[in-house]
């Protein structure tokens, strides 16, 4: 069973996809654009590298990292559908995860001011069989400061080819 605020964070989030994708000031930076600020684009793409990167790594500097990078009141929907929160999938950092490599493709960003949306394949190999699959990554950040924080991130399995 969901919450309320469950709910409606989930609610948030699919407006705040609609606002980003579909705004006529909403612009695509990648690769950046020409005089736009190149380092933000290199910072997104780099933040989302290195997200990919100690996820699956795990241990102390994945909790430093998710820390300093995930907002307090994230909202994240697995692949598997379960809805959680930043202290969740804190906790899951220290478990045993089900791949034994994860490596992002097509990272691709739409800035709107002080807000990005960032999309990214994320290719696992599953630590049991060997096999590979896709997950598409939908992640809503904003700038807090001089770092960007993740708000909201969804993930849902490619099927197919």
């Amino acid at each position: 069973m969901y919450s309320t605020s469950k709910i409606i964070r989930t609610i948030s989030f699919a407006g705040a996809l609609v606002f980003v994708t579909l705004s006529p000031t909403a612009r695509a930076v990648t690769p950046p654009p020409d005089g736009g600020d190149p380092n933000q684009n290199t910072d997104l793409i780099a933040l989302n590298e290195e997200a990919v990167k100690l996820e699956q790594a795990g241990g102390a500097d994945a909790h430093t990292f998710f820390e300093a990078h995930l907002s307090n009141q994230l909202l994240f929907r697995r692949a598997s559908g379960k809805l959680v929160g930043k202290e969740e999938f804190l906790a899951g950092l220290d478990q045993a995860g089900h791949f034994s490599s994860r490596r992002p493709e097509d990272i691709r960003l739409t800035q709107l001011d002080d807000r990005a949306l960032v999309t990214l394949v994320v290719v696992g190999t599953r630590a049991d069989d060997g096999s590979v699959h896709r997950y598409r990554n939908i992640r809503l950040f904003s700038r807090s400061g001089e770092k960007w924080v993740m708000e909201l991130w969804y993930n849902f399995e490619i099927m197919g080819p």
